[in-house]
């Protein structure tokens, strides 16, 4: 690769990471639109863009990018975002499925463990939220207040099973 080559593509590596940085919904769309042209077959770029999608309730768009990318690369990869999108999506038990598929591939990751937390909860698994919730903490090493569930009922009924059955997080 020439040097041209190679500043160009620093150039838009700077570029594309001020937009993301500071811009809207719709010009980091169209940044990961632009960037999609030049490479197509991109795994991360659909990531990104599913991720943009699924964050502002364009949940169409999002599975798009997601299924595209798990054509173009290892599948396990998108599971993730995936489970993030059906739990957003409210369909929790195909949420489910996908962070356990990613929990096995990283057990460590307290973000996987906080979301089967909040799933585990407003299905009404109590014992598996609090299991959940036990290996979240153990992972995460500086823990954050969690938005465990939607509902303040789901909430409710988690610390509720707690109390009554003397669990210790």
């Amino acid at each position: 690769m020439n040097l041209f080559k190679v500043l160009v593509s620093i150039i838009f590596t700077i570029h594309c990471s001020y937009v993301f940085a500071h811009a809207s919904h719709h010009d980091k769309v169209s940044a990961l639109n632009h960037a999609l042209i030049k490479t197509p077959d991109n795994q991360k770029l659909h990531i990104q863009r599913g991720v943009e999608h699924s964050e502002n309730g364009k949940f169409k768009q999002a599975m798009k990018d997601f299924h595209k990318a798990e054509q173009l690369g290892d599948p396990r990869l998108v599971a993730f975002d995936l489970g993030v999108l059906h739990y957003r999506q409210g369909n929790l038990k195909a949420a489910r499925k996908h962070f356990d598929e990613i929990l096995a591939l990283m057990p460590h990751n307290p973000n996987i463990w906080e979301f089967r937390a909040r799933i585990s909860g407003e299905l009404g698994d109590h014992e598996g939220a609090v299991a959940d919730l036990k290996q979240y903490f153990k992972q995460q090493k500086q823990p954050k207040p969690m938005k465990m569930a939607r509902k303040p009922s789901n909430l409710i009924a988690l610390i509720d099973h707690i109390c009554n059955v003397g669990l210790s997080l």
